[in-house]
């Protein structure tokens, strides 16, 4: 009965020392294993595992970087509306420059005429097929003209 006893524990002891090193080369080898015993530690003693502060710490990086993106993709589209804007921008006031040559010119004609146009661009501005235009462009549409 002693023998039986003493080799039980025998038994016991290398059964478990077995387990302990084949359960710490699967928590190192396999994480699968690892989130599962991670898990299975967490709710039999009830305390926070690291697994399940890896798994929270990555759902928030993931909203971050879903965040960072709608920020980049908003930022992108007003730059191509800001850089749009700019080219149009651009293209009237060299029009313009290149239209005030020839009245600049003639100094007599040319102060007539920048008068003329600073009391145009003063009038009131009229909503016209959805863009605001001054109130002499559309009278120049509705003569059939093309103002700029």
């Amino acid at each position: 009965m002693q023998k039986i006893i003493t080799w039980t524990k025998r038994l016991t002891i290398t059964l478990s020392f077995l387990a302990l090193v084949a359960t710490n080369i699967l928590t190192l080898t396999s994480t699968t294993f690892n989130a599962a015993l991670s898990g299975l530690m967490g709710s039999a003693l009830g305390v926070r595992t690291v697994t399940s502060m890896m798994q929270d710490m990555i759902v928030s990086q993931d909203k971050a970087i879903n965040k960072h993106k709608a920020t980049a993709i908003k930022r992108k589209a007003a730059t191509r509306k800001f850089g749009t804007r700019l080219a149009s921008r651009t293209k009237r006031v060299a029009a313009k420059s290149i239209a005030f040559t020839p009245a600049e010119s003639n100094p007599f004609i040319g102060v007539a005429v920048l008068i003329a146009i600073r009391g145009m661009s003063r009038m009131p501005r009229v909503k016209v097929s959805g863009t605001w235009v001054s109130f002499m462009q559309n009278w120049g549409w509705r003569m059939g003209l093309r103002m700029v």
